[in-house]
C-alpha cells in the first residue's frame, strides 16, 4: 500500500466529534457486533464521524466496514496504520499488536472530541451522552475498573508504581484529542511500555493509566459494565470493587448498563462462550449491521 499514509491520514480531518474503533481479522465479528449496536442505538448518525482503523495487511476489512457504514448513513473513514507499530510493545495472551493502534491513531485524527470503543463492547444507549460529556480540564474520561480499582490491586505486577491511585478500564474512553496531543499522552504511554515491557499485564491500558494519572475524569459506571455472571467470581479475576459497588448490586448495574464490555479471553461471538444470552445479543447486533434477519 504505497503512499497509504499520505492518502488516508490527510483525509482524517473533521471538526465533528469522532468515534474510533480499531480491529484486525481476529476481531472482525467483534467489530460487526459493536457497530451493529452503535447503529441500533444512534439517534443521529450525522452527529459524529466514524474512524475505522486496521493494520495495513487487513485494510480491505476496514474498507468493507466503512462501505457498510456509509450504506447505513454514517460518515466514515478508513485509517490504516503500520502493523509494525504495535509489535514494538508487549504482545501476549488474547490480544495482538492492534491493541496499541489507538495510541497511533489519536495523534493523527484532527477532531476536538473522540469516543474510543473496544470492539468487544455492545452499546445499549445512544452515545450522545458521551459526546457531550463534560471533561473540564481532563484530557480523558473513563470508568473505574471494578476488577482492578487501584494500581496496587492484587495481580498487578507494576502496582507499586502508583500504589492506591485509581485505575480505569480503557474499553470506553471520552477523549479531548487536542489536550491528548498537547500533553503528549501517546508518547508518555509509549515510553512507559518500553520502560516496563517485562511487567505490563494489561497492555496499553496500563500505559494509559500511567500517562493519565491524576488527569482523568471518571465516567459513570454504566458506560463500561463487565458481565457480572462470569467476571469477578473466580480466582483469576476476583471482584475487588466492593468499596465502590457491592457484589450484590452488580446485577442491577448490568441490567441498566449503557455499554456492556466483554473483557477477557472468551468473547460472545465465539462458539464456546458460556452465557448464551450474551451470545444471542451479539448475534442480533451483527445481524443488524449485516442487514440479516436474526
Amino acid at each position: 500500500m504505497e503512499g497509504v499514509d499520505a492518502t488516508f491520514w490527510r483525509s482524517a480531518v473533521s471538526r465533528k466529534p469522532g468515534v474510533l474503533v480499531t480491529f484486525d481479522a481476529r476481531y472482525q465479528l467483534g467489530v460487526e457486533g459493536l457497530l451493529g449496536s452503535l447503529l441500533a442505538t444512534t439517534q443521529d448518525a450525522n452527529s459524529f464521524e466514524l474512524y475505522v482503523a486496521s493494520p495495513e495487511p487487513h485494510i480491505s476489512l476496514a474498507m468493507a466496514v466503512v462501505e457498510r457504514a456509509i450504506q447505513h448513513g454514517f460518515s466514515a473513514q478508513v485509517l490504516p496504520y503500520p502493523s509494525e507499530y504495535g509489535m514494538r510493545f508487549p504482545v501476549f495472551g488474547h490480544v495482538s499488536g492492534t491493541t496499541y493502534a489507538r495510541l497511533f491513531c489519536i495523534e493523527r485524527i484532527e477532531a476536538e472530541r473522540l469516543i474510543y470503543l473496544d470492539c468487544d463492547v455492545l452499546l445499549r444507549h445512544d452515545i450522545g451522552e458521551l459526546i457531550n460529556f463534560e471533561l473540564g480540564s481532563s484530557p480523558v474520561a473513563a470508568a473505574l475498573d471494578l476488577l482492578h480499582p487501584t494500581w496496587s490491586s492484587p495481580g498487578n505486577p507494576i502496582g507499586q508504581l502508583n500504589g492506591e491511585s485509581p485505575y480505569f478500564n480503557a474499553g470506553v474512553l471520552v477523549i479531548d484529542a487536542e489536550a491528548w496531543r498537547s500533553r503528549g499522552l501517546s508518547g508518555r504511554s509509549e515510553h512507559f511500555l518500553q520502560l516496563h515491557a517485562d511487567r505490563v499485564r494489561f497492555w496499553d491500558q496500563d500505559a494509559l493509566n500511567y500517562a493519565c494519572q491524576g488527569e482523568w475524569k471518571a465516567l459513570p459506571h454504566h458506560w463500561n459494565v463487565f458481565p457480572h455472571d462470569r467476571i469477578g467470581t473466580g480466582v483469576r479475576f476476583p471482584y475487588l470493587g466492593e468499596s465502590v459497588f457491592s457484589l450484590k448490586d452488580l446485577s442491577n448495574l448490568q441490567a441498566n448498563a449503557f455499554a456492556m464490555h466483554y473483557v477477557g479471553r472468551r468473547k460472545p461471538w465465539q462458539s464456546d462462550y458460556p452465557v448464551k444470552g450474551d451470545s444471542l445479543r451479539h448475534r442480533e447486533a451483527r445481524a443488524i449491521w449485516n442487514h440479516e434477519s436474526s
